[in-house]
């Protein structure tokens, strides 16, 4: 394919053949709606798949050196094929096999070059099916009169493509690696709409998609300190560590609003932290809020910072020497600094414990204080407290607040001596 390939002048010159059915367009767009618009029965040779999606976009790295166009569309798209399968091969085994025996039912959305914006599944089940079989296939789909070289027309389409995928009449279960991801391309990389208007077209408060963005920052931190490429979204994926940093960036806005070089030091040592998560299991979003709470939160987190910075130093060392380009590249330098690990879990969890007994203490002489309160306030009361009035009670309540009161006495001494002989 060319610049100058269009699937419409095919439609005119008779090449591509409609269906017959008329779009329901999810929202309004200037000068598209059903009496101009058609479903066509498109040639998958025609087509190539979206590389601005958030769940390509999000597997970058995996094809940097593949052409992103039209017009390398075979070693292209085979690419992004494997990627669409990996991604969820159950789905994709369901749509074709539906599509195999009902035809398919829902259309897509191409535009005028052969960029398909949506029906990413769709059309790689009819990929594998026309190989599969031997038989010519057809995406189904409408042809939009628009290309991604004009701004305004990318911003259009980006609507129609959340409306679409993340609308809630047609919403798509979206990967969160790749939400974030996209909401990055779209506001901060393509510039193409504000964070607000994302927000609206995606049926998302403001504020979530604020979190969404930050987390990109954030997994580019973490890619860059375990020296990986930065945009190697997917490693994130293959990690499963979304979660995690998102729950990290949460506890490090609390304590660090004014960001600066103390937050710098903390994200360092969180992401310290999650390697050795990763590294030994569990559960890391509840684990990294124990750290935060009783590490990060403590009177010794000053201590803590100097034993495991040898270990952290070590560990940061291992990953520079090495280029982590996988999984399996990460979890290899994670093997080779296991006893670095295990001490810096070790110092982790002496810390958390002498913590929550700190606090333990602490919250049990605070119990103590609001009794010596209460009877406190007994004493100044002349027995009362509040608004209480002797004539509310008759004796035998009377005789009732006596005998507690002699038992807390009776108590009180003995505890006592408990102390002294504590002392």
């Amino acid at each position: 394919m060319t610049d100058e390939f269009s699937l419409l002048y095919k439609v005119n010159n008779g090449e591509i053949k409609p269906t017959g059915a008329k779009p329901k367009l999810p929202l309004k767009l200037d000068g598209l709606d059903s009496e101009n618009l058609n479903v066509y029965r498109i040639p998958l040779d025609m087509l190539y798949y979206n590389d601005a999606n958030g769940r390509i976009r999000a597997a970058r790295a995996q094809f940097e050196d593949v052409a992103r166009s039209s017009d390398d569309g075979d070693v292209y798209n085979a690419v992004v094929e494997r990627l669409v399968e990996d991604s969820d091969s159950a789905k994709l085994k369901k749509t074709k096999k539906d599509i195999q025996e009902k035809g398919q039912l829902i259309f897509g959305y191409v535009l005028d070059d052969g960029r398909v914006i949506d029906g990413n599944r769709r059309f790689t089940a009819l990929r594998q099916l026309q190989r599969e079989t031997a038989q010519q296939q057809y995406f189904e789909a409408v042809i939009l009169p628009v290309t991604f070289k004009d701004k305004a027309d990318r911003e259009l389409i980006k609507r129609l493509e959340l409306a679409l995928q993340m609308g809630i009449e047609n919403k798509v279960d979206y990967d969160a690696v790749d939400a974030a991801v996209d909401v990055w391309q779209t506001v901060e990389i393509d510039q193409i709409m504000l964070l607000g208007d994302y927000a609206k077209n995606a049926g998302k408060t403001v504020k979530s998609v604020e979190e969404s963005l930050n987390v990109v920052y954030l997994m580019q931190d973490f890619l860059n300190h375990i020296n990986a490429d930065k945009q190697n979204f997917q490693l994130i994926k293959d990690l499963q560590i979304y979660n995690a940093l998102a729950e990290i960036g949460k506890n490090l806005k609390k304590r660090y609003p004014k960001a600066g070089p103390e937050m710098e030091d903390s994200k360092q040592l969180a992401f310290t932290q999650l390697h050795s998560l990763i590294y030994t299991g569990g559960d890391r979003v509840r684990d990294m809020r124990t750290y935060f709470a009783g590490v990060v939160d403590s009177t010794s987190y000053g201590d803590f910072k100097d034993e495991v910075d040898d270990y952290v130093e070590e560990l940061q060392d291992a990953f520079d020497d090495k280029q982590v380009a996988s999984a399996a590249d990460y979890r290899a330098t994670l093997e080779e600094l296991t006893p670095q690990f295990r001490q810096i879990q070790k110092v982790k969890n002496d810390t958390v414990n002498s913590t929550k007994r700190s606090k333990d203490a602490a919250e049990f002489i605070e119990s103590l204080r609001q009794i010596n309160k209460t009877l406190a306030d007994l004493k100044a009361g002349h027995g009362l407290t509040g608004k209480l009035r002797w004539n509310q009670f008759d004796s035998t309540e009377i005789r009732t607040i006596r005998d507690y009161m002699v038992k807390i006495g009776n108590d009180s001494v003995s505890l006592v001596d408990i102390y002294n002989d504590e002392l």
